[in-house]
């Protein structure tokens, strides 16, 4: 079982909490059932919101991660969830996630920039939905379209990278610039 786990720029709070014990219960249910179950929950520990708490605090973001990690940690194990039997921290898999983020760029994928995000459209890329048996053009229908000119190129599209912050060596986010940090339209990408 994989479940998304926290972006640890915090502590825990409720949601983070009813996430970890509805899942738990799955878990719990599937090995009661027989099943051999190995439990995946990654923690996000690098994120503009990281870097920027961690700059004001004066230590370094691999620093302030690991402070919420270990407090998440305990906070679950409070709550009686049981740990994960793996929990890889997005850090220890940069390079993974560069070879995902450049096969969105490969020939057959038609990169869009909007708004300073990169996006390309899924309609170039023949397989993609493959795996979830959908089609693009099927998943397209009822959704508006986001305005300009790309996005009339292909109704649907997905994101394969974000604006980069202030906080962040590389730049500024859309979201910081509206002066809500994380407040752009479109769901982040991990």
């Amino acid at each position: 079982m994989y479940v998304c786990g926290v972006t640890v720029y915090d502590y825990s709070h409720i949601g983070h909490a009813r996430s970890a014990m509805v899942f738990d219960v799955i878990r719990r249910y599937f090995t009661f059932r027989g099943y051999r179950v190995t439990f995946v929950k990654n923690y996000t520990d690098i994120d503009d919101r990281i870097i920027k708490r961690a700059n004001d605090a004066g230590v370094t973001a691999r620093e302030f991660a690991e402070r919420f990690i270990a407090a998440e940690r305990e906070d679950m194990a409070s709550l009686g969830v049981l740990a994960p039997d793996i929990d890889p921290k997005a850090t220890e898999h940069v390079g993974e996630m560069i070879r995902a983020h450049r096969a969105a760029w490969s020939p057959a994928a038609t990169p869009i920039p909007i708004e300073g995000d990169v996006y390309f459209g899924i309609s170039s890329f023949a397989p993609y939905g493959r795996l979830s048996g959908q089609e693009p053009r099927r998943a397209a229908r009822g959704r508006p379209r986001r305005g300009g000119r790309a996005q009339a190129r292909s109704r649907v599209i997905s994101r394969s990278g974000r604006a980069r912050s202030p906080a962040s060596p590389r730049g500024t986010a859309r979201g910081d610039q509206a002066g809500r940090g994380g407040t752009s339209s479109v769901p982040r990408w991990r």
